[in-house]
Order: C-alpha cells, then structure tokens, then sequence
C-alpha cells in the first residue's frame, strides 16, 4: 500500500511485472515494471523506493518510484543468506525475508550490507510475511468512513483526505445497490463460501458472495422471491441463508444432539421447495432426511418409511411433482419419495457405486444424475425406467440442469457444462478460482415459476 500516492502494488508471478493501481480501484492496473519471479513485495514509504525479492535469482532489488529506476541490492555473501528468497516486508530501516529453502527469517537494512538471521524452522517451508505496527496502521486526518456492507471502504484516488465505496469485485453497483452483472448465473458452493458465475456464454464473470468465511460448505440452493441464498456447513453444523449481498444473514438450524429427530449433524445436501417454503437436506450420520421452514419454527423428518437408510448424500426436489430425489452412499441407490404423503420408490440400483449428484430435468421424467467413483453423468427416464449415459467425469458432486445444459461440479477439476443433446464440454472455472467445488445451482427465476 502506498497511502500518499493512493495507490497499491502487487507482483504478477504468471507476467513477470509489477503492477500499480489506485486503492479506489477506478482505474484499471498498469505495468509498473518488468520482473523475473517475485513473490515478495514491500515499500519504504517515506523515500518511496519499492523492494522485491527474486525467488528464482536469488536476490533483492529495488525502484525508485519518483526517479523510475531499478537496483540490486548489495548484500554481503548471498549465496549463503539467499537460497530461496520469498516473503518480504519492512520495518524502520530494515528489511525482513523470509527464505523457502533454509526455513530462516533473516533481516538487512534497506540499504543493503550485511544479513542476519532472526530465527530459523529448518523443518519448514516457510513462505510471506508481515509486521504488526499499529503505528504504520493510524488513520491521520481522514473523515469517516460511511460504506454499508457490502460496500468496501476504499482510500479515494481523487480527494487526499476521504473514502470512496467500492462493491466487491465481481458485483456493479446499481441504483447504489451491489447487483450480480446478470439476472440467470451459476452458485457454487466452495469449502469456505459461495461463488457466483457466468452461465458460461458471451458475458464471464465470477464473484464470492461477501459473507463471512465459512469452514466446509457442502451445498447451496435459493430462493428467487426473496433474493435468498442458502447453505450447508458441514463443519460447522449449520445451515444459514442470506441476501445475495450477503446482507440480512440469519442461522436457519444448528446441531442440538438433545433433539430426537433432526439432530444437523452431517449435513450433506440441501433441497429448496419454493412453494411449500421449506429447506429439505439430508444428514450422512444421523441417516435422516428433514425439512426446515425457511420462514422459521416448522421442521421435521420425512423419512420415517424408509428403514435402514443410512447416508443420505444427494437430495433435490421437484415442487412440480411433490417429489424429493435422493441418493444413498452405503448402499448405493437413487430413491423417489413422494411428499407429503411419504410414499418412496426405488429408481435405480444397478451399476452405482457412488451416486454423488442429482438434478430434476426441465421435463417431468427426466432426472440426472452422476458417479462420483465411476466417473460418469447419465440420464434416467422415471417412465420407461432407461438410464442413457452422457459424459464420462471425474469426481463429480454437484449437477444441476437450465436451458439445454447440464452444469455440474468435479471436486478435483472446476465446474463445467454440456449441451443436453451431446457436444464438447466447457470449462467454467478451475480449482485455482473455486476450490473444491461442491454443490452447484442456476439461479433463474424461470425456474421458481
């Protein structure tokens, strides 16, 4: 960060260069300078030289913003000192570095000289770095600060002395509302949060819905009338909605081992009945599968006619038809379960190993589904009971499908696509912009009619 130019760094690794950019982030980066490999980055404010270390070369250099001009730093045996340059950062006169091969933190002044190690972890890699200052940290002469979430507070490019509001990236500001560029998009759910896509045609973009890091998100689904999203932590017991904007966030059920039934201790996929208005999931270590008003108070279980279930994984629900589908893992099947009157159907047995995901097709008799050991997509036909294969796949989690394409997750690989009626397969997003992808939905309106 550079406070007095208003302006932030960073190092892209990918294009070997330094780049610039306003804290406002009302214009787009520029080069600042070219590089070979740097992975650290810091600044000395006061002379407004910027240092970075060379990872592959194994060295320190430095510009010189005000004169435009690049050096090395002259450091006293760096074959020894240097082996791995990484992490870097600034504290009064010196400079502190972290090296991946040795495990050392080690510190030279900024004028070069003699290095001396602070401390070493030679069982470790250890890679950035940082120092706390609350000096380095304290506003000084600036106003207030007046952004609502999930508006950031961004240092003004413009005016010295005051702030600017940003939405997070991926979203517009709309009408001074944070609004999703499009109105049909892709929701991922990623370990540790939500992201949302482009369905994957002309328009691409991506962005993490600006809630709160979560520890193991399994599932996602939402609700169009309110403008709701919502999902299920694994980790953390829990099932939670919010405000695409990651407003309005409320604990929808949490795991209480004194209930009787419906515990919330495995939550392993979660179901939205638009017109009943209820959150149907399924619980891999309790067996159950429950219900949750998502307007509060009413919840139960559903799958009180089932004997022997034991882990539920997959579950979606077609409001259409009255009907939930669902996967077991223990003994591999696809089950139908008609609501409320509890009557189930097994649907298919044969050739399963692993059924992972599951999607109710835009015709009633058409529901999708896939193999996460297997590695395979298929179509079955609820009426003639034929399962037609489609796609060979990875470890496949999530599937769902809207306007003659079926979207699916492969916790391995990203999120892709695929014509209904056969063709190549697209790529959404890797593992490098969504980790571990988990369960996926299009969220459209036309599909909540």
């Amino acid at each position: 960060m550079n406070p007095s130019k208003r302006e932030f760094y960073f190092s892209d690794i990918g294009e070997h260069k330094i780049v610039r950019a306003p804290m406002d982030c009302s214009e787009s980066p520029t080069q600042l300078f070219r590089v070979h490999f740097a992975t650290g980055i810091a600044l000395d404010e006061s002379s407004q030289i910027l240092y970075w270390t060379e990872f592959l070369l194994r060295v320190i250099r430095a510009y010189d913003i005000e004169a435009s001009r690049a050096f090395q730093l002259s450091i006293s045996r760096p074959s020894v000192y240097l082996s791995r340059p990484f992490g870097l950062t600034m504290l009064g006169d010196y400079l502190y570095f972290t090296d991946w091969h040795s495990g050392c933190v080690s510190s030279i002044t900024k004028t070069g000289g003699t290095v001396k190690n602070v401390s070493c972890y030679h069982d470790h890699k250890i890679h950035g770095i940082t120092h706390v200052s609350k000096q380095c940290q304290k506003p000084q002469g600036f106003g207030q600060c007046n952004c609502e979430h999930p508006k950031i507070c961004l240092l003004s490019s413009t005016d010295k002395r005051s702030f600017a509001c940003a939405c997070p990236t991926g979203f517009t500001s709309v009408n001074g509302k944070c609004k999703l560029p499009d109105n049909d998009f892709v929701l991922v759910a990623s370990v540790y949060g939500i992201k949302a896509m482009s369905l994957g045609g002309k328009s691409n973009w991506m962005a993490r819905l600006p809630i709160p890091p979560q520890r193991n998100v399994i599932d996602v689904d939402y609700d169009t009338k309110d403008g709701r999203v919502f999902w299920a932590d694994r980790e953390e017991q829990k099932i939670m909605s919010a405000q695409l904007d990651g407003t309005q966030m409320q604990t929808l059920l949490t795991h209480d081992p004194d209930r009787i039934v419906c515990r919330l201790c495995k939550p392993s996929g979660i179901a939205y009945d638009w017109k009943q208005r209820k959150l149907y999931f399924t619980d891999s270590e309790s067996g159950e599968i429950c219900y949750i008003g998502v307007d509060g108070g009413v919840k139960g279980k559903v799958n009180r006619v089932l004997n022997g279930l034991t882990q539920p994984r997959a579950i979606v629900v077609s409001p259409d038809q009255s009907r939930l589908y669902f996967t077991e893992w223990k003994i591999p099947k696809i089950w139908s379960l008609s609501i409320p009157q509890d009557s189930v159907q097994e649907l298919v047995k044969d050739n399963l190993t692993l059924p992972s995901a599951l999607a109710v097709g835009s015709k009633a008799y058409q529901l999708y589904y896939g193999d996460g050991k297997q590695h395979y997509l298929a179509l079955y036909n609820t009426q003639s009971h034929i399962t037609t294969p489609m796609a060979k796949t990875t470890t496949i989690f999530g599937l769902d499908e809207y306007n003659g394409y079926i979207y699916w997750t492969e916790l391995a690989t990203g999120v892709f696509r695929m014509p209904l009626r056969g063709g190549d397969i697209q790529k959404l997003a890797s593992t490098s912009d969504v980790f571990k992808a988990r369960g996926i939905k299009v969220y459209s309106r036309n599909k909540q009619q």
